[in-house]
């Protein structure tokens, strides 16, 4: 048998009624969720029965998709399934570095629910918007990005695929600049431009509420999204 990696999954996966069923069927989820509701009343509801609209902000998104993300590794692990590698697509790392041992998963969850906070400030500081770009490549989306104003390629998912962020007006001309291409564009279900100059205030602040967390060396391979 080959080895196993665990890869959590980021903004925009969210959905109404995510982690019930682990909840209702894992003692490990039940407890997490316990957690989370003393550290911040209403994340069971949000993650249950929230709307699409409420679970889109940031601040509401982080915490609920990091349980459901660390509550499905749990609920494997209780039945005898182990990853011998981990990952996290951008909220994800999180995750990760929590299954891997780098903080415990309670403390996983306070981080993302300050994470949250920080970029929620910052979302609400403009009108910004992210959407994936299918079928041409990423030079070609940098090129228009940069013949735009205040849009940027930020998540270089595949050669087909590049997702870009700004405010909503930059977005906009960006699809008016691509319509004569053959490519197709997706709008995320997510409340900020995440992962462009935009979040640089939240970086900052963010920073700051890590210096109070205490990290661990992992004990077992995490695979990064950017290598440095």
């Amino acid at each position: 048998m080959g080895k196993i990696a665990f890869v959590f999954s980021g903004q925009g996966a969210q959905y109404s009624g995510m982690g019930k069923s682990l909840f209702e069927t894992s003692p490990a989820a039940q407890d997490l969720y316990a957690y989370a509701e003393k550290q911040r009343p209403g994340t069971q509801a949000q993650s249950f029965s929230g709307t699409d609209e409420e679970l889109k902000q940031t601040v509401n998104t982080q915490p609920c998709l990091y349980l459901v993300d660390i509550c499905a590794a749990l609920a494997l692990n209780e039945q005898g399934v182990y990853a011998d590698m981990t990952a996290g697509f951008s909220l994800g790392e999180i995750a990760a570095l929590a299954y891997a041992g780098v903080f415990s998963v309670k403390t996983g969850f306070d981080i993302v629910t300050k994470r949250g906070i920080c970029m929620q400030e910052a979302a609400e500081k403009l009108d910004t918007a992210m959407a994936a770009v299918l079928k041409i490549d990423s030079k070609t989306i940098e090129d228009l990005c940069a013949a735009c104003s205040d849009v940027y390629p930020v998540n270089y998912n595949s050669p087909a695929q590049t997702v870009i962020a700004g405010t909503k007006e930059g977005v906009a001309a960006f699809k008016e600049k691509a319509a004569a291409l053959t490519c197709k564009i997706i709008a995320l279900p997510v409340g900020a431009a995440f992962h462009s100059p935009f979040m640089n205030e939240a970086a900052v602040h963010f920073g700051r509420e890590l210096e109070a967390f205490s990290v661990e060396p992992p004990n077992m391979d995490i695979y990064a999204n950017r290598m440095v």
